[in-house]
């Protein structure tokens, strides 16, 4: 039997690139393969990947609601949603905190890099309920 799509050695040793590219590609090469014939396991790899480097948490909460749809059986499926279960309360139920959430996830990424007043002043900003 052939190796699902998507799963071959080369997509998913890119899922942990340096280059954001080569991750965004294995990503999209990843999440192209039919539910049939997807590896959950590299699902959630692709799903962790746009979480902690891509830095997109909408991205991710698609590819875990698909591993709990498509693959609810699976070892990672409760995993999987309890990422979307955390991913959705930051987002909200239909996505409409997703900029800000992704704003947040680049800035705890990224704080480290500037200066800590401009770091407090975005995160009161994301925070502050209007």
């Amino acid at each position: 039997m052939p190796p699902a799509l998507g799963s071959e050695p080369g997509a998913i040793d890119a899922l942990g690139a340096a280059d954001l590219r080569d991750v965004e590609r294995a990503v999209t090469a990843i999440t192209r393969t039919p539910a049939r014939q997807a590896n959950p396991d590299v699902l959630f790899a692709a799903a962790r990947a746009c979480e902690d480097k891509l830095l997109d948490p909408a991205r991710a909460a698609a590819i875990y609601a698909r591993i709990t749809t498509d693959h609810p059986m699976a070892r990672v499926a409760t995993a999987a949603a309890r990422r979307l279960d955390a991913l959705r309360a930051l987002l909200g139920d239909h996505g409409e905190a997703a900029g800000p959430a992704a704003e947040l996830a680049q800035l705890v990424a990224h704080a480290d890099d500037q200066p800590a007043a401009a770091v407090l002043a975005t995160a009161t900003r994301l925070t502050t309920t209007n």
